[in-house]
């Protein structure tokens, strides 16, 4: 499968050496955009920018709240601690992923669990999932336990790799069985 990965990511990336891991897309409006922002003074946390983002992404949701914050990672980490994610939770994500899916994991003091990726998808893989989860799992006090360990699941985060959108309806479909 690692071979067919690297065939992947060099499709994707045909001329590059190195491979970029992220690399932004700015065109002259984001040029502008920004200049408009450093001229103003709000250039952090706070400003019609943020809260017109705040707004779209609240009607987009359908949520009562959304907060922006400057990284995937602080993204991450503020989600699992309004889930609820804590000290001995066991969070299950995939197994190819970005260090900021483990990272916010471990800030919770949480341990991940990594489950294979679909070839299709290079994301979270919904059938070794489903077949994970019958296997070391079990419902105890309406919490989802692993069964060796005795360790509360209390997350599950797949990553959408190179671009490419995790199969995320049939990894909700799962995780709500």
């Amino acid at each position: 499968m690692f071979n067919e990965l690297i065939k992947v990511i060099k499709g994707i990336y045909p001329n590059e050496d190195p491979i970029p891991l992220h690399r932004p897309i700015i065109d002259k409006s984001d040029e502008v955009s920004v200049l408009e922002a450093l001229r103003s003074g709000y250039v952090s946390s706070v400003g019609k920018d943020i809260v017109k983002f705040e707004t779209e992404i609240k009607k987009i949701t359908s949520t009562k709240h959304a907060i922006a914050v400057s990284s995937g990672t602080s993204a991450l980490h503020i989600s699992l601690h309004a889930l609820g994610v804590g000290q001995d939770d066991l969070v299950l994500t995939q197994s190819l992923s970005f260090a900021a899916t483990t990272n916010a994991i471990l800030q919770c003091g949480a341990s991940p669990v990594y489950i294979d990726i679909n070839e299709d998808h290079w994301s979270l893989c919904p059938a070794e999932l489903e077949n994970w989860l019958v296997k070391n799992t079990k419902i105890c006090d309406d919490q989802l336990i692993e069964k060796t360990t005795q360790r509360r699941i209390s997350a599950c985060i797949p990553m959408h790799t190179f671009g490419i959108p995790a199969n995320i309806i049939k990894i909700k479909t799962v995780c709500n069985k």
